[in-house]
């Protein structure tokens, strides 16, 4: 058959059958030593069987690529050109693969690359050269890194590494496609302003950054340490709970935030630094860092609303409690510009405590709270109907004045009004405990009962 192998086991110091006419037609087996390099060309697919190359592998086929029973241990580089058929597998998901050098793949003379896997034991970084126009790629290395080169394929992403994920490339998955990452307690870092993610992107990670040109949906993902997540064009949403161990810190730009899963587990603070809208839900109590938010913040949690960062929220703010809970934002110059609204979800709304430095201050309550406290350096305050249970405190620059009904306290209350107005003259309030008044101007109070 002239220069023609068909399938056998060689084991030499080199191997070079590099025929175009070659057909190994069952699974290859080959072994080479030291800087010995294997080139194998076939005219159709190829298997190979256990095989282990000194230095370089060097595959070029027309079909595809697979693997029988054994691993593949290749000291060097691994190359395989696709040529002829359109649309070749190239199957290398033996978990006993050891391939230490760059893999390439490429398509050559019409050959393309259609479903790609590649399973690496090899404990180093593995780095990839790939086509374009890939469907699956899926790379699982499972000791070491992962660094991906430009990446565009129009099915799934899969990348599973036992180091870092990061990149050297723009990472393109095809609209309503999907990405996952697994480097569990290693970093993901996919920092390119021009990555597009597809449909929806799963991680499992340390300290995990992600950048999407547009917009992102999050599967049910976990951040051992911090997340950071930055949607240039669009919106930020996610399809699964997101547990964070560390910070999150997320920015949509002018399109809007919405992580509304109610088993969102967040344990750190959560910034949104830019967005137009924004919606976060907590399984828990919930701390927020320094946000910007051009439109309207809700917020909804099952315990504490804290907060470690300064507040700026140009719409209305609401907060609703799904466990018992306290908003605890009363020390950091929140401006606020809309109505701030707490409200008893689940849960009941125990103590308010609230910073605004907006000029126009306003607030919504729930019909009973414990205590509320109110530093308003900039704004006066209407107080809407409510009973405080607790001590009511309120230090406005501006007039405080009522609205909706009777107001209620049973504690004490301590008002000062930057040298404006006092008006509670609603006749059904009923001030339990001795009322306080400094820097006010007119005082007009009215009580249902007694008053101290």
């Amino acid at each position: 058959a002239g220069d023609q192998c068909e399938g056998r086991g060689v084991t030499t110091k080199g191997i070079n059958l590099a025929d175009g006419s070659n057909n190994f037609g069952g699974a290859v087996k080959v072994s080479t030593t030291g800087t010995n390099d294997v080139t194998l060309v076939d005219s159709n697919g190829i298997t190979l069987d256990t095989s282990s190359v000194g230095r370089n592998l060097a595959l070029t086929v027309g079909g595809g690529v697979s693997q029988s029973s054994g691993g593949l241990t290749v000291g060097g580089t691994t190359g395989i050109t696709l040529k002829t058929t359109a649309s070749q597998d190239v199957d290398l998901s033996n978990a006993a693969n050891k391939l230490v050098g760059t893999v390439t793949i490429a398509n050559n003379s019409g050959g393309t690359a259609h479903n790609v896997s590649i399973t690496n034991s090899n404990a180093g970084a593995a780095s990839f050269v790939l086509p374009s126009g890939i469907n699956d790629l899926t790379l699982n290395q499972s000791a070491g890194a992962v660094t991906l080169p430009v990446t565009s394929i129009s099915g799934n992403l899969s990348v599973t590494a036992g180091g870092k994920i990061d990149q050297t490339g723009i990472i393109t998955v095809a609209s309503g496609k999907t990405t996952t990452l697994s480097a569990a307690g290693n970093t993901i870092s996919l920092t390119d302003v021009n990555n597009d993610f597809g449909d929806s992107l799963t991680f499992t990670g340390k300290d995990v950054t992600l950048v999407d040109a547009n917009s992102l949906r999050l599967g049910a993902s976990t951040a051992t340490g911090n997340l950071n997540v930055t949607t240039k064009n669009g919106a930020l949403t996610q399809g699964g709970k997101l547990t964070v161990s560390g910070t999150t810190t997320i920015d949509s730009g002018s399109a809007s935030t919405t992580l509304d899963n109610a088993s969102n587990s967040f344990g750190g603070a959560v910034a949104v630094s830019k967005a137009q809208n924004a919606t976060i839900t907590s399984g828990s109590a919930l701390a927020l860092g320094t946000s910007g938010v051009a439109g309207n913040l809700s917020i909804i949690a099952k315990g504490d609303v804290t907060q470690t960062g300064i507040l700026t929220v140009g719409g209305t703010t609401g907060i609703t409690f799904d466990a018992n809970g306290s908003a605890v934002l009363g020390t950091l110059a929140n401006d606020l510009t809309g109505k701030v609204s707490f409200t008893n979800g689940s849960g009941s709304v125990q103590n308010v405590n609230l910073k605004n430095v907006h000029a126009n201050a306003s607030i919504a309550l729930p019909a009973s709270l414990t205590d509320l406290t109110l530093p308003l350096p900039n704004s006066g305050i209407t107080l809407p109907s409510s009973s405080v249970g607790g001590n009511l405190n309120v230090n406005a620059a501006g007039a405080i004045a009522q609205s909706g009904g009777a107001f209620k306290v049973t504690g004490t209350s301590t008002l000062a009004a930057g040298g404006n107005s006092i008006t509670l003259n609603t006749a059904s309030n009923d001030f339990g405990g001795a009322v306080s008044i400094s820097n006010a101007s007119d005082v007009e109070l009215k009580d249902a009962t007694a008053l101290t």
